[in-house]
């Protein structure tokens, strides 16, 4: 939507391969429930745009069950000027959509009002892990950072969070920010409870 104002042709064939995705995958369905844990789960990844003024994509999914209920990918409100950057601003806006379904699951008795759980949060970055997890911890690299995006370590020194490390090939959020390999992209799908009745793996 942000090139329609001068739209050209590698829109164009961008815009084609969405509708042969879209015909492709027109039997998909969202699968919700099953087994898997009540409480949040949750991954979250940016695309670091890595030229001046450009603004970075972060992209998160929570899931409840085996199934997404929420998920987003939008270009962040501020220039990031690294990866790490990009991930803790990822982390902060993933975990203001988990505060509010920490406290919908209280109001539902889901979850327990006095001392609840931490909510996991998978990232792929043990730089921004450390970041986000040591309040003290301010350098050159993270002291221009606005103190409004700080509230997310005070989250996780109430343990509201934990951060978890996971492999870059593994984090379900890389699908709403990358392109992504064929096969890599089928498993995201298939993660996300996207499934069709006979299911292909789109080319």
């Amino acid at each position: 939507a942000q090139f329609m104002s001068n739209p050209n042709r590698m829109h164009w064939k961008a815009i084609k391969r969405i509708f042969q995705y879209l015909k492709a995958t027109r039997n998909y369905a969202l699968t919700v429930g099953g087994d898997g844990p009540t409480e949040p789960e949750v991954w979250c990844d940016p695309a670091y745009a890595d030229q001046p003024k450009v603004k970075s994509t972060p992209g998160y999914c929570i899931f409840i069950g085996q199934g997404a209920v929420s998920w987003s990918a939008k270009k962040q409100s501020v220039v990031a000027v690294s990866t790490t950057e990009a991930e803790f601003y990822a982390a902060e806006l993933c975990g203001r959509e988990v505060v509010w379904f920490r406290h919908l699951f209280q109001e539902l008795g889901l979850m327990p009002i006095r001392d609840p759980e931490p909510t996991v949060q998978r990232m792929d970055s043990t730089t921004a892990i450390s970041l986000l997890t040591t309040p003290d911890e301010i350098s050159n690299r993270n002291k221009h950072i606005d103190v409004s995006y700080y509230w997310i370590r005070e989250a996780a020194r109430q343990k509201k969070f934990i951060f978890e490390h996971v492999p870059g090939s593994d984090n379900v959020a890389d699908i709403f920010t990358k392109a992504l390999a064929p096969v890599v992209h089928a498993k995201h799908t298939v993660t996300l409870g996207l499934a069709s009745p006979t299911p292909t793996v789109p080319r």
